[in-house]
C-alpha cells in the first residue's frame, strides 16, 4: 500500500471511530433530541375540561393531543406503566395486576413503597425501552417509572432512581433538570418522569373532589414549571415534551359493594384480591362449584373463566392470570365482609381497575416538541402503539411488540 492509500486509510478509520452510535436504522442522522415522558398517575382523561389546566392546555394547544389515551386491561397503575414501555398487553408481559400469585415460584407480587417484588426482574417479561435503547446505545435515564426498578443493571436506565414516595415532586424535577444540563455525550436522550398524583387523591377523595381538583391544578403547576427550567436552559427546541398518564378514576360508594363471601366460601379458594377485580384461584376439583356460585350471583358482577374473557382485553394467556376472574361494574366494589368493617371509609373515594372500554378509565396524551406536529387533535388510541412512537424518536429497531409500527407517524414533522 502506498503512503497516500495509507493516509487516505488512516483517515477513513479514524472518522469511522468518532462517529456518533446513536442509531442501529441505516441512513439516519446521529440523535440530536431529548424525548421526556411525564406520567401523571390516575389523571383521567376528562379533567382536562373540569379543572384549570393552563400550562397542559398550552402544551397540547402547540403540540398534539389525543382525545384520549386507552389504558390496557385491568386499568391498573403497573399494568399499565409496562405496557407503555414494552408495547405489550398484560398477559405478554406478565404484569397481569398490583398484586399477583405465582403459582409455579410459590411467590407473591404486590406494589408499594418498600415492595421487594417490584425489583424483581422474574415479575417482568417483555423487553422496555429502555433496555431497547441501551442495546442500541442510546442513554436513558428513570426517575421512578414502574418496572425500572427491577430490570438486570446491564439494562437499566443509564441513570436510574429506584422508587422513593418520599423523594418529593420538586426534586423529581430537579432531577430531570440535571440530567438535561450534561455534556452532549453524557446526557440521556430519553427521560422518564413519574408523579403519584393525581391518582392518591382520587383514591381518597373522589374523581371530581376539591382535593383532586387541587391535586390536578398542583401537577399542573409543576409541568409549567419544568417547561420555564427547559426555556431557561435555552433547550425547548431540542425537547420533546409527552405526558399521558395510566389510567382513569371512577366514584365509589359505601351502598354499591358485592359481598364476595356471601356467595363462595373463601376456605375453598386463595382470594388473590378482590375490588374492583377479584382474582379467585379454587382449591383442586372446586373450580366448576366456584363458578356456577359466582356466575349469577349478583346483577353488578360478571364471571370468566380464563379464556372466556372478552378478546379485546388480551388477558387469557398469562399463567399469573387466575383461573377465575370476577369483575365489578364501574363504581362498584368486591369485597368480603370483613375488608369492608375494615375499609369503609375508602369506598367515599374513587377506585380504577374497571373494564377498559368505560370512558372513565381513559387517560391522558399529548405531546409537543421539535419532531411533533402544531395544533392536532387525534382519535383515542391504545397505550401499548407508544413504544414504537418512543423507538421512531430515538431512531432505533423497536424489539417485537403488540403495537402497530408507524400507526402514530402521522403525528410527527415530516422529515
Amino acid at each position: 500500500m502506498g503512503k497516500y492509500a495509507l493516509i487516505v486509510s488512516l483517515l477513513f478509520f479514524i472518522l469511522g471511530c468518532s462517529t456518533p452510535k446513536a442509531s442501529t436504522k441505516a441512513g439516519q442522522k446521529p440523535l440530536s433530541k431529548i424525548t421526556l415522558l411525564i406520567s401523571f398517575d390516575g389523571f383521567r382523561h376528562d379533567y382536562l375540561d373540569s379543572f384549570p389546566t393552563p400550562n397542559l392546555d398550552r402544551l397540547a394547544s402547540k403540540g398534539v393531543k389525543a382525545e384520549a389515551l386507552l389504558p390496557v386491561f385491568p386499568t391498573k397503575t403497573f399494568p399499565n406503566h409496562y405496557s407503555i414501555v414494552t408495547g405489550l398487553y398484560p398477559e405478554s408481559h406478565g404484569i397481569a395486576a398490583n398484586k399477583m400469585y405465582d403459582q409455579q415460584k410459590d411467590s407473591w407480587f404486590q406494589i408499594g413503597a418498600g415492595s421487594q417484588a417490584t425489583r424483581e426482574a422474574y415479575w417482568f417479561e417483555g423487553e422496555p425501552i429502555w433496555a431497547t435503547a441501551k442495546k442500541q446505545g442510546i442513554k436513558t435515564a428513570s426517575v421512578f417509572w414502574p418496572g425500572s426498578d427491577a430490570t438486570p443493571d446491564s439494562l437499566k436506565p443509564n441513570y436510574h432512581l429506584y422508587y422513593d414516595n418520599t423523594f418529593d415532586h420538586p426534586h423529581r424535577i430537579a432531577q430531570v433538570i440535571d440530567w438535561l444540563q450534561l455534556p452532549d455525550t453524557e446526557r440521556p436522550a430519553f427521560i422518564m418522569l413519574y408523579f403519584e398524583s393525581p391518582d392518591l387523591e382520587g383514591h381518597h377523595f373522589g374523581p371530581f373532589s376539591p382535593e383532586t381538583k387541587s391535586a390536578v391544578m398542583r401537577m399542573d403547576g409543576l409541568l409549567g414549571d419544568l417547561i420555564n427550567k427547559i426555556n431557561h436552559l435555552g433547550m425547548r427546541d431540542q425537547v420533546n415534551i409527552i405526558v399521558t398518564s395510566d389510567h382513569g378514576m371512577a366514584q365509589l360508594s359505601p351502598d354499591s359493594v358485592i359481598f364476595i363471601d356471601d356467595y363462595i366460601d373463601l376456605a375453598d379458594v386463595t382470594l388473590v384480591q378482590t375490588t374492583p377485580k377479584a382474582d379467585i384461584i379454587p382449591l383442586p376439583g372446586k373450580d366448576t362449584l366456584i363458578y356456577d356460585q359466582l356466575k349469577n350471583a349478583h346483577p353488578h358482577l360478571k364471571v370468566y373463566k380464563k379464556g372466556d374473557e372478552p378478546e379485546r382485553w388480551h388477558y387469557r394467556k398469562h399463567r399469573r392470570i387466575t383461573p377465575i376472574m370476577a369483575i365489578a361494574d364501574l363504581g362498584w366494589s368486591i369485597m368480603t365482609r370483613r375488608e369492608f368493617a375494615l375499609k369503609q371509609k375508602t369506598l367515599k373515594g374513587g377506585a380504577h381497575g374497571y373494564d377498559n372500554a368505560d370512558h372513565q378509565m381513559w387517560s391522558i396524551f399529548m405531546a409537543n416538541g421539535p419532531d411533533f406536529n402544531a395544533g392536532q387533535v387525534v382519535p383515542p388510541f391504545e397505550n401499548i402503539q407508544l413504544y414504537n412512537l418512543f423507538c421512531e424518536l430515538l431512531n432505533i429497531v423497536p424489539s417485537p411488540n403488540e403495537g402497530t409500527s408507524g400507526s402514530l407517524d402521522f403525528m410527527l414533522q415530516k422529515k
